[in-house]
């Protein structure tokens, strides 16, 4: 397809594409922003957890990330999630669920963690 060519050079080392309708592409964008915003909010609560009991997130962030089922990425604690796509997408995801009634707990929470943060 013209798509495949396209995008050859950058598929070179494995498959990078994923063909799927409009739909699934648009979900797609959403779960992987949602879920990297809730690593982001996560640490946020675990560094408040850390300064309670005496312990140092830095550390923990980096044992955390040692394990290379969760890896290192979006682990830092701060001022909360931002730029144009994870506020935006974590929305998109809650507003879908709760059109088709389903409630997205994860993703709810994430959000309300973020607002506390900032």
């Amino acid at each position: 397809s013209i798509m495949e060519r396209l995008y050859h050079p950058v598929c070179l080392k494995e498959e990078k594409i994923v063909w799927m309708n409009p739909e699934s592409a648009e979900m797609t964008k959403y779960v992987a922003n949602t879920m990297l915003a809730m690593r982001i909010s996560f640490m946020n609560e675990v560094a408040g957890l850390c300064e309670k009991v005496g312990a140092d997130v830095h550390s923990v962030r980096r044992g955390v990330g040692r394990d290379d089922r969760i890896g290192s990425k979006f682990l830092y604690s701060g001022p909360g999630y931002g730029g144009s796509c994870f506020p935006k997408d974590v929305s998109a995801l809650v507003h879908t669920g709760r059109e088709n009634d389903v409630e997205i707990e994860l993703a709810v929470a994430t959000d309300r963690v973020n607002q506390r943060q900032k």
